[in-house]
C-alpha cells in the first residue's frame, strides 16, 4: 500500500512535475498549500527587510505586528491543510474496503487461465487427462450441443483446474457481453478451449478476446497491461461494467490484476477454496449446480479503492 505520510517536499515535487499523475485531492491540496505559503512569503519578506533595515539604523518595518501575525497565520494554515490531507489519505485508504459479497452479474469479465490440470492431487480427476483431449470434446459438444453431453462436459471440467473459470462464465452468462482470457506463454494453448467454453455457455451473446501477458512473473508489467485493458480496450463497456476473477492463473498474475483493479469502479471476484465444486460420497460424484454455487456463497466479490495506486504501478511503459 502506498505511504500515507504526505510531506511538504513530496507534495510540491508531485505538484510541479507534469509527468506525475495526481488525484483531484492532491491537486487541491497542492494549490491550497502553495497559496498559503505564497501569502506567507508575501507578508514575511517585507517584515524581514524592515527588521534588517532597523538593525542598521534605517526605519522600522511598517505594520510589523500585523505582518508577523499574518505570517504565522499562513504557516499554521498550510500545516493544517497538510495534516488534514494526511488524515484524509489514511481514512480513504482504510475505509473503502467493502465486505465480501455475492458479485452482481456483469457485462464484462476478465479471467486468468491456468496451465491445465485434470484435478487436485487428492480430489476427483477429470477423465480428460490432457488439454488436447478436453479441446476435442469441447469442439465436438459445440457441434452437437446435446444437453446431456453439455452436462457431462461441465461435470468433468468442474473437477479440473478450469472449474473456477467455467463457474465464473456460467454465473455472468445472462448479462455477459465480453470475456477477456488472460494468458501467458505457458497457458496460451488453453485460450482456444476457454473461448470455446465461453461460446458453449453463452452462445453468441458474448465474445472472447485474448489478453496476452509476455511475462507471467512481472507483477508491474501485468498490472500495466490489465490497467491498459481497462482504459483502452473496453469498447462500449465502462470500468464498472467489468469484473476481474482472480481465482485462476498464478499468484503473480493475481497480484498484478489486483493492483490494476484497486479503484472504486473496479470489482474483483474469486471462488472460495473451501467449497468443493464436485464431491464424492460412497463412490458417487456430485457436482454443484449453478444455483447451489450461488446459495452456498462460493463466488465472492470485494470492492476496494486505496489511494495512490499509481505509486505501486509505475507510469513508465503505460
Amino acid at each position: 500500500m502506498p505511504d500515507t505520510k504526505l510531506s511538504l517536499l513530496e507534495l510540491f515535487r508531485r505538484g510541479f512535475d507534469p509527468a506525475t499523475p495526481r488525484t483531484t485531492v492532491e491537486i487541491l491540496v497542492f494549490l491550497a498549500t502553495f497559496a498559503a505559503y505564497e501569502a506567507f512569503i508575501h507578508e514575511c519578506a517585507p517584515l524581514l527587510g524592515g527588521w534588517t533595515g532597523s538593525l542598521v539604523g534605517l526605519s522600522k518595518p511598517e505594520q510589523g505586528p500585523e505582518r508577523l501575525f499574518a505570517s504565522i497565520f499562513y504557516v499554521v494554515l498550510a500545516t493544517a491543510i497538510l495534516l488534514t490531507a494526511r488524515v484524509f489519505q489514511q481514512w480513504r485508504g482504510r475505509s473503502k474496503i467493502g465486505a465480501a459479497a455475492i458479485p452482481p452479474q456483469m457485462q464484462g469479465l476478465i479471467v486468468n487461465l491456468s496451465r491445465y490440470s485434470p484435478g487436485r492431487p487428492n480430489g476427483p480427476q477429470s477423465r480428460y487427462a490432457t488439454l488436447n483431449e478436453l479441446s476435442r470434446e469441447v469442439d465436438a459438444v459445440l457441434q452437437t450441443r446435446e444437453p446431456l453431453r453439455i452436462g457431462a462436459l461441465r461435470h468433468e471440467i468442474l473437477k479440473s483446474n478450469l472449474g473456477p473459470f467455467y463457474v465464473a462464465v456460467e454465473y455472468h452468462c445472462d448479462s455477459l457481453k465480453k470475456c477477456w482470457l488472460t494468458t501467458t506463454p505457458e497457458t496460451a494453448a488453453a485460450y482456444e478451449v476457454g473461448a470455446g467454453l465461453v461460446k458453449l455457455i453463452c452462445g453468441d451473446r458474448a465474445v472472447s478476446e485474448r489478453n496476452d501477458l509476455p511475462d507471467a512473473n512481472n507483477v508491474s508489467d501485468i498490472a500495466l497491461r490489465v490497467r491498459n485493458l481497462y482504459e483502452a480496450k473496453l469498447g462500449s463497456l465502462r470500468p464498472h461494467d467489468v469484473i476481474v476473477d482472480i481465482t485462476g492463473g498464478t499468484a503473480t498474475m493475481s497480484a498484478g490484476v489486483i493492483l490494476a483493479s484497486l479503484s472504486e469502479d473496479r470489482r474483483v471476484q474469486y471462488l472460495r477454496q473451501d467449497v468443493p465444486l464436485v464431491t464424492v460420497t460412497d463412490g458417487v460424484e456430485t457436482a454443484l449446480t449453478a444455483a447451489e454455487i450461488v446459495t452456498r456463497g462460493a463466488l465472492q466479490s470485494v470492492q476496494t479503492s486505496p489511494e495512490d495506486v499509481r505509486d505501486v504501478i509505475p507510469l513508465k511503459g503505460h
